[in-house]
């Protein structure tokens, strides 16, 4: 979501120091029939889907730069038009079934079917065998909206059970969370950087925010439904490596 603001702020101090002719200059260069052209060819299946650590990668930054050169861009970053990125790639290779012991006996749920697991830790097993799990609502800590979820919970050495969304979800109230248009507590992201910061202030835990199959009426408010969490999220996972703590 900062890319938006990040690039309009660029925009400003660009058009800022150009002339006005020069900005219409530009512009003019603009063609709808070079922006298809441009999503046509790299979004074709000779880039392979772009994806990091394939040929689509190298293949895709030779035809970046290719553009670049060709529009007389010159590059920015000792000598290069582009930027190094670490990132790690993880493979997601949980237990065929997730199995909790309760009061009243034992709950097993299937993987793909009825649950996804993933973690981006660099480390070779992550293991919840025998955890205690602990409910922990929406999992978020809002002053703003007088609302703690870890307020009157211990969560040392347990395993935090919370769910997606955001308080205001249902609510005709705007002013609560927003309403039922999602804050940016609800995205997981938040979920797992609130978790972190609980560890910052020494509890030690998992968290695991609730995406079974059960729960896909409240996944469907982000606008996804079970399968759309299960396909990305079984095999896998690219990110950058500022990115892997949780």
């Amino acid at each position: 979501m900062s890319k938006i603001p990040i690039f309009m702020l660029l925009l400003f101090f660009i058009f800022q120091s150009c002339t006005k002719n020069e900005v219409e200059k530009a512009s003019q260069t603009i063609r709808t029939k070079n922006i298809k052209r441009y999503v046509k060819e790299i979004g074709s299946d000779a880039f392979m889907g772009r994806k990091p650590f394939t040929k689509g990668e190298d293949t895709t930054l030779a035809y970046l730069k290719k553009e670049f050169q060709k529009i007389g861009l010159k590059p920015a970053n000792n000598g290069s038009y582009f930027q190094e990125v670490p990132m790690v790639e993880v493979k997601v290779d949980p237990a065929k079934q997730m199995k909790f012991q309760t009061k009243n006996g034992e709950v097993n749920l299937d993987f793909k079917g009825d649950f996804v697991a993933f973690s981006r830790r660099l480390t070779d097993k992550v293991d919840l065998d025998k955890s205690e799990l602990v409910f922990g609502g929406y999992g978020i800590v809002a002053p703003e909206y007088n609302w703690n979820d870890y307020k009157n919970i211990n969560v040392e050495g347990k395993t935090v059970v919370v769910f997606v969304n955001d308080p205001g979800y249902g609510k005709e109230n705007t002013d609560f969370f927003n309403g039922n248009a999602m804050t940016y507590y609800g995205r997981w992201t938040y979920k797992y950087e609130e978790a972190a910061r609980r560890v910052l202030i020494s509890w030690k835990f998992s968290i695991m925010p609730l995406c079974t199959r059960a729960s896909s009426p409240l996944l469907s408010v982000c606008g996804w439904a079970f399968i759309s969490v299960g396909n990305p999220w079984v095999a896998h996972l690219v990110c950058a490596i500022a990115a892997v703590a949780w």
